[in-house]
């Protein structure tokens, strides 16, 4: 994990499975920051609250009893919340705001810990104008307006800062939220004395997610096996693996291929489903083998990428990444055994290094018949070869054969009137799986990873309609670091090519030349 994510995250406050009887409202709405500025003095001048210690006053005291009578079985929670916050609030000159990271399942106190907390700061409690809580689900959904939200996010935490410095905002469901948009807020948690007039020092950040529940009911699980006390679990015990579980959070590649994979609902899921099962199970009984088909930019190259930056650290720039292109890596057939006999010492040697390794061949539908057959051995049920077990490495195939298949079954529920959504896996699978293995430009053909059931699954990519395009558009100028607009977008879609041509339905080349058009059309 990179140093200056710790930099950002004071503390994890960790939250083990008990139930308290406790529930979270949504308490503020998330509008306009005109609107705002409007009602905060209109609340100010009726209400009289003002940031001042008339209205805000902290009560040591009053939270150590409340923690204690209200928040049950959180002993590691308690002692720290209980620390961290008289700390910073008896601390005349902080060096940057109190940043707290709730993660325990649904239930367990991080809705709880923070009204109490609010409670024993703010004379009005959770009804202070002080007191700012966002829900992912209810104030930021719309993966669309990502950049909006970032700037209005913003313009909320500067806007209300600067009326009062010592400002509460809570990000609840932190676990739904789409991935850099909490990114928009880290120079306000940093250590600047002011940004742009402004100190953000006395403010404090609460996050609340359920992300990490499973490593912390895993350790509260492996303490009762023990026989050891659960009062003897420390912070330390936690902490380390928690920040990195949630630093590679799996949810954030379902979160992922929803913001980014569009048109691919039987992909998505399939792909969601398969790596997390995989990932989570510790005990796999064969390496994870993923064959994903359909044209060219359809998103199969993305899914690669989207999986590998939601397993390792570096994403795709790992050293346990290794990507194979058939036309530069392997383009001689008269080099085919060599090309064998290497590709067999690389996969070996890199699982022997870690056994969490990633395999890409993409081109799979260029690739010389019977080379992929050399690599069966890692793909089966085998526990060991030689000495070494591939059970915990991912096998990725890439190719476009089976498009015309694929094709023709979205083309059959578009003129039959249906719904693209309704198409599922097994409309698509089983002829899918045999028009691979029965063709010569597949690079499967014939080969024994079909014949014995080494696949796990082979994933379907739709092709891309109209309406797909303008959304890869518009994510497209959001990476760019430009405003999304729809008519740039709508005027670059028309211009590429659909088929078939007396109904122009699908796009040709999908999305994959959306990058430079938009370069043209900006």
């Amino acid at each position: 994990m990179r140093a200056t994510y710790k930099t950002f995250f004071v503390f994890y406050v960790l939250i083990s499975n008990v139930f308290v009887n406790a529930f979270e409202p949504i308490s503020t709405t998330f509008v306009g920051l005109g609107f705002t500025a409007v009602g905060r003095k209109m609340y100010n001048y009726v209400y009289g609250e003002s940031c001042d210690s008339k209205w805000i006053t902290f009560n040591s005291t009053g939270l150590e009893v409340a923690l204690d009578q209200k928040l049950f079985g959180q002993h590691v929670a308690s002692r720290v919340i209980q620390k961290s916050v008289t700390g910073f609030m008896n601390n005349k000159n902080p060096r940057k705001p109190l940043v707290l990271s709730l993660h325990g399942w649904t239930g367990t106190g991080k809705g709880l810990v923070w009204k109490l907390m609010a409670e024993n700061i703010y004379k009005k409690g959770m009804a202070s104008s002080f007191v700012h809580q966002f829900v992912a689900s209810t104030h930021f959904h719309h993966p669309s307006q990502l950049e909006n939200y970032k700037s209005e996010l913003q313009q909320w935490v500067k806007g209300n800062v600067t009326n009062c410095p010592r400002s509460m905002f809570i990000f609840d469901e932190m676990d739904k939220m789409h991935p850099g948009l909490i990114d928009c807020i880290k120079p306000y948690l940093e250590y600047y004395e002011n940004l742009d007039g402004v100190t953000y020092r006395q403010a404090i950040f609460i996050f609340l997610s359920n992300a990490g529940g499973e490593h912390i009911t895993q350790v509260a699980l492996n303490f009762w096996k023990e026989g050891r006390d659960r009062e003897e679990i420390q912070l330390q015990d936690l902490e380390p693996a928690l920040s990195l579980s949630v630093f590679n959070n799996k949810k954030s590649l379902e979160v992922a291929l929803d913001q980014k994979l569009f048109g691919q609902h039987v992909a998505s899921r399939v792909i969601q489903k398969a790596v997390t099962g995989f990932m989570n199970n510790k005990n796999p009984k064969k390496s994870l083998v993923l064959s994903l088909h359909g044209w060219t930019g359809t998103g199969k190259n993305l899914v690669s990428q989207l999986i590998a930056e939601n397993i390792y650290k570096e994403g795709m720039a790992s050293s346990f990444v290794h990507q194979f292109v058939s036309t530069a890596h392997f383009p001689h057939l008269s080099q085919i055994e060599n090309y064998k006999s290497q590709l067999q010492q690389w996969i070996k040697g890199n699982v022997t290094n870690c056994p969490r390794s990633m395999f890409i061949f993409d081109e799979m539908d260029k690739m010389h018949p019977g080379l992929i057959d050399c690599i069966k051995p890692y793909l089966d049920y085998y526990e060991y070869l030689d000495g070494v077990s591939y059970r915990q490495a991912i096998f990725i195939f890439l190719s476009n054969a089976g498009g015309e298949h694929i094709t023709q079954v979205a083309l059959e529920f578009w003129k039959a009137g249906r719904d693209r959504e309704k198409i599922k896996l097994q409309h698509l699978e089983p002829a899918l799986t045999l028009s691979v293995f029965n063709s010569k430009q597949s690079g499967l053909w014939h080969t024994s990873l079909i014949d014995k059931n080494l696949v796990d699954f082979f994933i379907p990519f739709l092709p891309l309609e109209y309406r797909h395009v303008l959304l890869c558009g518009m994510a497209e100028m959001s990476a760019k670091g430009l405003k999304p607009d729809q008519d740039v977008v709508d005027q670059m879609a028309r211009e590429l090519v659909y088929f078939p041509k007396s109904d122009k339905i699908f796009s040709v080349n999908g999305c994959k030349t959306i990058g430079g058009k938009l370069d043209y059309y900006t």
